[in-house]
């Protein structure tokens, strides 16, 4: 699992493209007050595209590599099982 270039998603479901892999899972929208700021993603719910859920060491992986995405910015996802 390399860099994240995009992440995308919808009321029920997040897409996370790195170089050289896509990860699908369930997911919600973050609405606080209203207006929507992200998602809730389920790390329960995290796999490849070829149907592998991630093991606990790539999803420590993959949220280092979301740290680094996004760096010092507003962070739009919140990690719950």
């Amino acid at each position: 699992m390399r860099n994240i270039i995009k992440i995308t998603g919808s009321q029920n479901s997040v897409r996370i493209t790195c170089m050289d892999c896509v990860i699908r899972g369930e997911s919600e929208f973050k609405a606080p007050f209203g207006k929507i700021d992200g998602f809730i993603v389920h790390t329960n719910t995290l796999k490849f595209e070829d149907g592998d859920l991630l093991t606990p060491d790539q999803l420590k992986q993959l949220k280092k590599l979301y740290k680094r995405y996004y760096g010092l910015g507003k962070e739009v996802i919140e990690w719950v099982e």
